[in-house]
This record gives structure tokens, sequence and C-alpha cells, in this order.
């Protein structure tokens, strides 16, 4: 997957053949294998024929992601654990990520590394 946690068609077949010869076995497409993964909740459909895989997202909060902006009502919710205990798995906060970003609604999702931007456009005095 590239830095954006994306990868294509293409890619995943490189994966399924290398893990093919590895383990001497007969791969399955990369569509099925695609359409399990989004089942799971661990990747989604993304545009050009990509998949996001939210887990593998190497790109940190982009400086501008809460700058306030004319006209545009910001409110925002940071989840933090009381210790530095891991109560959850490492899969928990992409899977999330995932969830919210694979609605079919009107809400523009940002994902980054640890966090992610959720904007729903609203018409004035909604």
């Amino acid at each position: 997957a590239r830095a954006d946690g994306t990868a294509t068609l293409e890619d995943i077949n490189n994966v399924l053949d290398r893990f093919g010869r590895l383990y001497k076995t007969q791969a399955i497409s990369p569509m099925a294998a695609m359409q399990i993964l989004c089942h799971m909740g661990i990747s989604l459909p993304f545009p050009d024929n990509c998949f996001l895989f939210p887990a593998l997202i190497q790109e940190g909060m982009p400086e501008t992601a809460w700058l306030q902006t004319a006209g545009m009502l910001y409110v925002g919710i940071r989840l933090k654990t009381l210790s530095d205990i891991a109560i959850f798995s490492s899969s928990v906060f992409p899977l999330l990520q995932s969830k919210l970003a694979n609605q079919q609604s009107q809400l523009l999702v940002r994902l980054w590394s640890g966090g992610m931007e959720v904007k729903k456009v609203c018409q004035e005095g909604q």
C-alpha cells in the first residue's frame, strides 16, 4: 500500500501471486479477496479502482485540518483512553474510520494515521 493507505487491484494481485508462490497454493482472485476484506471492514472501495486500508495510512494529521474558515461551524471530539494501557485492539480505530468513511450519506471524510475529519455540508439555517 502507498503512504495514503491505498492499493490498486494490480497491487493486490501482486501480493496474492507472491503468497501463492511462497505457500505453493492457488491464490483467490484479487476482486474476491477485496470483497472479503471490505466485508470485514479492513478495507473500503476508493475511486479509480483502488482500495483504502485505514490501518496502513502513514500520513499524519494535516496542519490545516482544524483551521477555522468563514461560514463554517466546527464541532469536534477527541477520544483518548485514561492510561497508556491498550484496552482496544489496534484494529478498532481503523475499523471505525472505515465504517464512517463508507457511510452512504452527505459526509465528507478525510483520513490520516490515528485520526479523521468528518464534515457534513449543510444549507444555511440547518
